[in-house]
């Protein structure tokens, strides 16, 4: 594993504000640290991903590519791995999978038993706010199109022995980023009532949530594990094709939260770089 200037020039990548978000306030390498340590040691992890856009009736492109890359790396390491979803995502997620090869039988919609799995991974997950909605980044009520997938994180957090449950997420209405809204609250104005209150043991505060999880995928299993940027593209283009969108531009262009491809395969090469260094 990394050492701890490592880790921060790390964090430096994954959280340097470009998106506007405040991450860097946020971002914690001991967070990243202790999630890759628990994703090496896992047998049985399960992923959960997909956030829809009701205008386009498909998921945004951050998030899904993050949770499928780190399913083909946990696969390959020899774990147990499932992805879930909504039935409303199911399709442009799996296809993401299909991109990079893996198994259509690690995908399924609705809820699991936390008790069976040794980590939860939540990647760009809606969590639900303090009055029970789903809202999105615009102060949206989505909570129609949203299946309550958060709640096998509060399942598993009240479990006396239940798996470790790690999330990632960049505006803080996500499941799992529930650990900051104390402290997000006063900065965000009328979006404090968007906060997720879904709270998660090992928390990722990062500008786009698909590069917390290639993150995650590198430092547990190796820098080969951060996708190339074709890799990447190949992803975002099997779900562009089933109707997929730009959480940000709510259209369907070749982008993530509004970063074109090449600010995308700059973090990319940025992180592998990284990663080489500190552990190769």
């Amino acid at each position: 594993m990394m050492d701890p200037m490592d880790l921060r020039k790390l964090g430096d990548l994954l959280a340097s504000d470009r998106a506007g978000r405040m991450a860097p306030r946020f971002f914690d390498p001991s967070s990243l640290h202790g999630a890759a340590l628990a994703l090496r040691e896992a047998r049985r992890v399960v992923l959960v991903t997909g956030f829809m856009i009701p205008s386009a009736m498909a998921p945004e492109t951050d998030g899904p590519p993050g949770a499928v890359w780190l399913a083909r790396a946990l696969h390959e390491a020899g774990k147990e791995v499932k992805v879930i979803t909504d039935r409303g995502c199911l399709d442009a997620v799996s296809a993401a999978g299909a991109a990079i090869r893996v198994p259509r039988e690690t995908f399924s919609p609705g809820l699991v038993d936390p008790l069976e799995w040794d980590a939860l991974v939540y990647v760009e997950r809606i969590g639900r706010s303090q009055d029970g909605t789903y809202r999105n980044m615009r102060g949206l009520d989505v909570s129609h199109w949203v299946e309550p997938l958060d709640q096998i994180a509060l399942d598993a957090l009240s479990a006396p022995q239940g798996p470790t449950v790690i999330a990632v997420g960049d505006g803080g209405n996500e499941a799992g980023m529930g650990n900051y809204r104390d402290a997000l609250s006063p900065l965000v104005g009328d979006f404090a009532r968007c906060l997720s209150v879904v709270e998660s043991h090992l928390p990722l505060a990062v500008d786009v949530s698909n590069w917390g999880a290639y993150a995650l995928a590198g430092l547990a299993f190796g820098p080969r594990w951060v996708p190339s940027p074709e890799a990447e593209l190949d992803m975002l283009d099997a779900m562009l094709d089933l109707g997929a969108v730009d959480g940000a531009r709510l259209r369907r262009t070749r982008s993530v939260d509004g970063f074109d491809p090449p600010v995308l395969g700059e973090v990319l090469i940025g992180l592998s770089r990284a990663l080489d260094g500190s552990l190769g």
